[in-house]
């Protein structure tokens, strides 16, 4: 309820039976093709403004808040997608691919110092790779604590990235002249972005149980423009309220025997958990082998993160990641 989804008219689907179980190369190997309804009138965005990025928020408050401590619904989820929501959890990973953090950091170091060597000499960020390294199994147990011991769980997306959100604006319905979904290149102006009414998830490969945080997290470290990332408050706040007031009307997450629902002060702790956890897959698998040509051979692709094709997000990427480790004493 409230969360659009597009209704699959026809799926064939070649994947391994037990996905629990599934190698990466084996889940990477799938095969699917799914025919849904038609979006019309929708739209995409390659960076996602204000109005987008407080759309798809809230649409993810009212899948976390209406399915938060919903043990049924929560059991069910885990059993048709994952037990762990999210395709970079540390479950996931190799160790070796942890272990090789600091390494693929060097090297990423190595190729981007030209671009502007005062920043990436800087003595914390040069420790990145390591601290992330370090900070890894202890940032997902602290999750995980949160998840299990504290309930504090919900069904998450697992894969919330501007290329698999559609945003629709006012007046573009059934009858929009946009017959199909449609790109828009660079981030939504203010005024084009104030007509958005509403939005559409689609890609749920890696969903499942998880920290509602998560998501957030992603969303916001793949997808969004600047100017929300340097407000990113606003916008956390914004979610923290509406997901705080889906949950309220959840009669499993507000029953006596569950603890309260948690304080905007613990959604940020939480948060900045969720942002360690992701920032270990970008350094230590995102980027191996990163080329500052990507910054251009990239910068048209939607489905690549805004960290892997713009350089600017990629300078706040790090010195966000460096001062939220650093906040959180690893």
């Amino acid at each position: 309820e409230g969360v659009h989804v597009p209704r699959p008219l026809h799926v064939l689907s070649e994947s391994p039976e037990n996905l629990a179980d599934a190698t990466e190369d084996e889940l990477l190997s799938s095969r699917f093709l799914m025919i849904s309804e038609e979006l019309i009138g929708y739209q995409q965005h390659l960076f996602l403004g204000p109005e987008e990025v407080r759309t798809a928020l809230s649409l993810l408050a009212r899948l976390h808040g209406r399915t938060y401590r919903s043990e049924d619904v929560l059991e069910a989820a885990s059993q048709s997608g994952w037990k762990f929501g999210s395709y970079w959890s540390l479950e996931k990973r190799s160790g070796e691919e942890i272990a090789n953090t600091q390494k693929c950091w060097e090297r990423f170091l190595a190729e981007f110092a030209s671009t502007d060597d005062v920043f990436f000499g800087q003595e914390d960020i040069q420790k990145l790779g390591a601290r992330l390294a370090q900070a890894a199994t202890p940032t997902h147990a602290e999750l995980l604590r949160r998840r299990e011991e504290d309930g504090h769980r919900s069904i998450i997306h697992g894969d919330f990235k501007t290329a698999n959100v559609f945003f629709r604006k006012k007046g573009e319905e059934a009858s929009a002249n946009i017959p199909h979904p449609a790109v828009e290149r660079g981030a939504s102006s203010s005024s084009s972005a104030a007509a958005v009414s509403s939005a559409a998830m689609i890609d749920f490969q890696w969903s499942g149980v998880g920290v509602p945080e998560m998501d957030v997290a992603y969303l916001l470290l793949s997808s969004a423009a600047l100017p929300v990332l340097n407000d990113l408050e606003t916008f956390l706040r914004g979610y923290y309220e509406e997901f705080v007031a889906n949950a309220a009307g959840n009669e499993d997450a507000e029953s006596d025997a569950s603890p309260p629902l948690p304080s905007y002060d613990q959604f940020l702790k939480d948060f900045k958990l969720a942002v360690v956890d992701y920032a270990r897959v970008v350094v230590g698998y995102q980027w191996q082998g990163a080329k500052a040509e990507w910054m251009s051979t990239r910068k048209d692709e939607l489905g690549a993160c805004t960290h892997n094709r713009s350089l600017p997000h990629v300078k706040w990427f790090i010195r966000y990641v460096t001062n939220v480790l650093s906040e959180l004493g690893a």
